[in-house]
């Protein structure tokens, strides 16, 4: 049994929380739980609340495993998401894979549909897949809150007073027509060329649909993205000159349904001794569009970690960005624009 705060654990629970939740192995490898509470969250003056439960088999075969889930979460009295969903995981010896679907009965809509694995095989290669397609964010109720009228004199913050001037099945609708979709793919692929060095590619597709308005927000909301392509290469080396360093090139190539990109990084770590690691890195990226807009950003950056004890180390990184864009009006006369912005970061942490 766990109390508190938590974080999401999977049986449609897919945020922070405030609760509870408790399992029961029944039988070897079977275990049922429930669980119970609040999102961490707010949304805005909104209550909301959520139960579950899930069967959860580690071992269906001995290289299968799998969970079953309901959970339901109530905003304002109202049901905010109703859930049926399945978590399934495979594994046996290189191959391995995950796969998740989450399916609102409510709303009538798909949240998630995820397919993900790897082979890796005896010289090392390995190969990756993933599909992957969600609501972003997750479809619920509660997302009409924030697709409301801007022309109304008070700005509802319930669903409770959403309902005076609306039913909740054209609630229900509206909560279907303005959540966007995100879908993702990628294949990737990589093998050791020699002791010291890896060479690896990949090809990836993502889409989001169209986000409708959102007063004070997006008042415009933002057209679909289409069909965004990324193909990538890497070249990976491990202990050039120590014990302990790694370097990483990567070269990318994006094109986009109005853009073109291309982009260069470098990312180093280099352990000097038992107690400091430097990990300096840098990127180039250059994008054009069909509105004659171009644009070229360099990213240098420097991370360095000193163990002070075994249990303690202090970490600080900075990096800078300068971008240059240009374009040209409809006159032709060409606008130039230069930024830059810095980040630095000191911490430290304690293992224990």
């Amino acid at each position: 049994m766990r109390l508190g705060r938590q974080s999401p654990l999977g049986g449609g629970v897919l945020s922070r929380f405030d609760g509870a939740w408790a399992g029961y192995t029944f039988r070897p490898r079977w275990k049922a739980s429930v669980v119970a509470g609040v999102p961490a969250e707010d949304l805005l003056d909104a209550k909301r609340r959520f139960y579950g439960v899930a069967l959860d088999a580690e071992a269906l075969t001995p290289n299968l495993g799998a969970s079953l889930y309901a959970m339901q979460q109530t905003i304002d009295g109202e049901i905010d998401r109703r859930a049926l969903g399945t978590d399934w995981r495979y594994a046996d010896g290189g191959l391995s894979g995950t796969a998740q679907i989450d399916y609102d009965v409510v709303l009538r809509g798909l949240n998630i549909a995820s397919l993900q694995g790897s082979w890796q095989r005896a010289d090392n290669s390995v190969f990756t897949f993933l599909y992957d397609r969600r609501k972003q964010p997750l479809l619920s109720l509660g997302n009409t809150l924030f697709f409301v009228d801007p022309n109304l004199a008070t700005r509802p913050t319930t669903i409770t007073e959403l309902l005076a001037t609306s039913n909740i099945e054209a609630l229900r609708e509206r909560a279907r027509m303005i959540t966007a979709t995100s879908t993702q793919g990628a294949l990737g692929f990589t093998t050791p060329v020699s002791k010291s060095w890896q060479v690896g590619f990949d090809i990836r597709l993502s889409n989001t649909t169209a986000v409708a308005p959102v007063p004070d927000i997006l008042p415009s909301g933002l057209p679909s993205t289409g069909d965004i392509w990324s193909l990538g290469g890497q070249l990976i080396g491990t202990n050039l000159y120590s014990a302990r360093d790694t370097h990483v090139l990567i070269a990318n190539v994006v094109r986009g349904p109005t853009f073109q990109g291309e982009l260069i990084s470098y990312n180093n770590a280099s352990t000097l001794n038992a107690e400091w690691q430097l990990e300096p890195s840098l990127k180039v990226y250059h994008q054009s569009d069909d509105n004659g807009l171009k644009m070229t950003r360099w990213t240098p950056g420097l991370r360095v970690t000193w163990r002070v004890i075994k249990q303690v180390a202090i970490e600080s990184e900075v990096s800078v960005e300068s971008a240059k864009s240009s374009s040209a009006d409809a006159l032709g006369n060409t606008r130039s624009e230069k930024s830059s912005r810095t980040f630095y970061y000191l911490g430290a942490r304690f293992e224990f």
